[in-house]
């Protein structure tokens, strides 16, 4: 009896788990980063913005096109992050990167 109560039990606890967890995940795909995606839609010279996870810390990911006004996409991005860390990909090229280097000379 004490057998099949505590066989029971666990997979009752096991399957409440299973949904939360379940729930979690599900809640977080298609409501939050769906949210974030069309909300970075709407900021100009943001092509996409994701949330991913990087070293157990949630990052957003944002890909940017020609942007002209700098300080109001900024602004927008850090109220769509919501305290998350925001790094912004570009597209290098090597020309890029060439002119990149000699920059980081007049920086440092």
């Amino acid at each position: 009896m004490t057998k099949q109560r505590l066989t029971l039990v666990s997979v009752v606890g096991l399957l409440v788990f299973s949904l939360l967890f379940g729930g979690q995940f599900f809640y977080k795909k298609n409501w939050v980063d769906k949210s974030i995606q069309e909300q970075s839609r709407q900021i100009p010279g943001v092509v996409s913005a994701d949330v991913v996870q990087d070293n157990g810390q949630q990052v957003l990911n944002v890909v940017t096109d020609q942007i002209t006004d700098l300080r109001q996409v900024g602004t927008d991005l850090v109220n769509l992050a919501a305290g998350r860390p925001i790094r912004l990909l570009d597209k290098r090229t090597p020309k890029l990167e060439q002119l990149l280097n000699q920059m980081q000379f007049a920086l440092q």
